[in-house]
């Protein structure tokens, strides 16, 4: 796995602590698929995120079996989960099984803010608005997943039309528009 680093300071990120994440190794994966040269690193990294999943197919920010003191509780979120899922399916196709798809598809109707999306960021989270947003990175890593799957979602595209016609490119989870538009670009 690769280790992720946060700081507090948006602008010299200092202080800058070691994160015990699957988030890097999610995104370097990712990345890397193409390059026959990366096979084994990519292998690696697709045991890691194998490693990780819940029995439900999801992932969480957090490393499992991470202690509590190290890291608060998140619950399992989409963005995670269909940025694992994108690498697993560009590195071991075969492991993106019908079995797999079904559990996905379970995952999102559980997670629709609207009939067929778009989607909240935060699989059986705890009640409470700050559980339920409609993050723009996250539903562009969802559409990345699916169209990977050759599934496109008319509602979830719809939504993504809107936040770029409407500058609507902010997240709470990603700073500034660039990291938005490099999503929605996948």
């Amino acid at each position: 796995s690769f280790t992720g680093q946060s700081g507090t300071n948006i602008n010299a990120f200092q202080p800058l602590t070691e994160q015990p994440t699957i988030f890097p190794t999610a995104l370097i994966a990712r990345c890397l698929s193409s390059l026959p040269e990366a096979g084994h690193l990519n292998h690696k990294a697709a045991d890691f995120l194998l490693s990780q999943r819940s029995s439900e197919w999801s992932w969480n920010y957090w490393r499992r079996g991470v202690p509590k003191e190290q890291a608060p509780h998140y619950p399992d979120d989409l963005d995670d989960t269909t940025n694992a899922l994108a690498a697993l399916q560009l590195i071991t196709p075969a492991v993106i099984d019908g079995t797999v798809l079904g559990q996905v598809a379970r995952l999102l109707i559980s997670a629709e803010a609207q009939n067929g999306g778009p989607y909240c960021t935060w699989l059986n989270a705890p009640p409470g608005k700050d559980w339920q947003d409609v993050d723009p990175v996250v539903n562009a890593n969802i559409g990345y997943f699916l169209s990977l799957q050759g599934v496109s979602v008319p509602s979830l595209n719809n939504f993504l039309d809107h936040c770029l016609q409407k500058r609507s490119l902010t997240s709470p989870y990603y700073v500034g528009t660039i990291p938005c538009l490099y999503f929605l670009s996948s």
